[in-house]
């Protein structure tokens, strides 16, 4: 996968597909790199999920921030670290606020 970076405007290249992703717009994807026609992109039902419900996904960048996400194996938070893009809102800046909002739901549910 090739990642860039352009202004605050960013550009995933996989497979010779294109999608862009600018802070506060619509996410779009195209058929190919060299014509980028924009369309809406399918939205996936992460949005119907918790953050604790997916895998903690570290990301297709190479930065290394210091995050922490809930392990649904382990039952509980774990240090990680982002790579700065993509990844999923299984992630936490601190191992409380993962506590409180994974943790203490996983136990509620139960």
């Amino acid at each position: 996968m090739k990642v860039c970076v352009i202004n605050v405007l960013r550009e995933d290249y996989i497979y010779n597909l294109c999608s862009r992703v600018q802070p506060g717009k619509s996410e779009y994807e195209a058929d190919r790199r060299s014509s980028c026609r924009l369309r809406p992109l399918v939205v996936s039902s992460e949005g119907k999920r918790g953050s604790c419900d997916f895998p903690i996904d570290k990301g297709p960048c190479q930065a290394l921030h210091k995050m922490y996400g809930y392990n649904s194996k382990l039952h509980k938070c774990q240090q990680f670290y982002y790579g700065g893009c993509g990844g999923n809102k299984n992630r936490f800046e601190s191992r409380k606020a993962c506590q409180r909002k994974c943790e203490n739901q996983v136990t509620r549910k139960m």
